[in-house]
């Protein structure tokens, strides 16, 4: 007999016999827990960091395409519809026509990016946040890949606009696929739904690296080498995911519900959007994100139409506004994370503090 049962005051404890297999045996099965315990750790970890590279690298780029309109410019995007080439301004539109079709090129990369993220959500519901991310991630890979052929081979306007809407359509997939990582690893969920949301603000500075960037090396090649970066990151990310919800090293706890128990589909989409809250939700967030994005468009424009300021110091608000857009952003972030944390149990006296914001937002401009 490996163990004894001794009777220990009206109860049995167990001890172990007087047998070396027996204490080799704990001794491994101890080392194998602390093992398991400190790659869960690890793994935490570098889901953080995974996180919020992955994010910043391939997230929310689109929404600092106002920093990238004098790179555009410069490629020449659209030139074409011009009808006097000879007083192109340098970085500048050389027309109403080339301002208004890149404006309507960012229009659709934003307005893409917002409303995708409803299949990602549908995606990720029905096939895991692993496929949501390697979607994302390989659009996000694909688009770079586009922008680097197109500034490289002079493909013109249609190959450009293809890949600037490829980036719109990734970026919410790479987004809620990183959310993917506060399941597996519950430990750390607060700080990853944090760092995806700052790092997801925090990414409308990737276009503004460019601009700075390309001053010094071809566009074509910022693009290649940003993109060989998003692969790497994208598959360390999906095969660290992966393994977490398979259960190598995430810390998920024990199951709701048993190996056998029936589950609940998934609510169809149409019942959802059936629910009059959401419409209302998805009406007031629609109204919002049209108001704003045609601001982050038209800012650098509405500064210039106002005659008080020169062309240097329109300049300078230029990169000013695409400096603190992201950096606001980021701080935003840190602020709304604390607040959601103190009135969890008070939703409607947060999404009331939101929807004075947006109003005094919307009335200012």
């Amino acid at each position: 007999m490996l163990l004894s049962l001794p009777l220990h005051r009206g109860s049995y404890r167990l001890q172990p016999a007087r047998s070396p297999e027996l204490f080799n045996w704990c001794a491994s099965q101890d080392s194998l827990a602390m093992c398991k315990a400190g790659a869960s750790t690890a793994g935490a970890a570098l889901a953080v960091v995974l996180t919020c590279l992955c994010v910043f690298v391939m997230g929310g780029v689109v929404f600092g395409i106002s920093s990238f309109y004098p790179v555009l410019y410069g490629q020449g995007l659209y030139e074409g519809e011009c009808d006097d080439l000879e007083a192109c301004p340098a970085e500048r539109p050389c027309c109403a026509k080339q301002r208004s079709s890149v404006v309507f090129l960012s229009s659709a990369c934003l307005f893409a990016a917002d409303g995708i993220m409803v299949l990602y959500g549908e995606l990720n519901d029905r096939a895991g946040a692993a496929a949501c991310l390697a979607s994302g991630s390989a659009l996000a890979v694909a688009s770079f890949l586009g922008l680097w052929l197109a500034a490289w081979w002079d493909l013109g306007a249609s190959a450009w606009f293809a890949a600037l809407l490829g980036l719109g359509l990734a970026g919410p997939g790479v987004f809620m696929g990183c959310l993917g990582f506060g399941g597996a690893y519950p430990a750390v969920e607060p700080v990853v739904s944090a760092i995806a949301a700052a790092m997801w603000d925090s990414s409308a500075v990737v276009f503004l690296i460019w601009a700075f960037a390309a001053k010094f090396l071809p566009l074509a090649h910022v693009a290649f080498a940003w993109a060989l970066g998003a692969a790497v990151l994208g598959f360390a990310a999906w095969r660290l995911l992966k393994s977490a919800a398979a259960g190598g090293d995430g810390d998920r706890g024990a199951p709701l519900l048993a190996d056998d128990a029936p589950k609940a589909p998934p609510p169809r989409l149409r019942d959802v959007f059936a629910r009059r809250d959401w419409a209302w939700l998805l009406a007031f967030m629609a109204l919002y994100n049209l108001k704003s994005s045609v601001y982050i468009e038209t800012v650098s424009l509405e500064v210039r139409a106002l005659g008080a300021f020169s062309e240097a110091q329109a300049r300078r608000f230029d990169v000013f506004f695409d400096v603190a857009f992201p950096a606001g952003g980021l701080a935003t972030s840190v602020v709304a994370a604390a607040c959601l944390q103190r009135w969890s149990e008070r939703p409607r006296a947060y999404f009331a503090v939101v929807v004075a914001l947006a109003v005094a937002f919307v009335a200012v401009q």
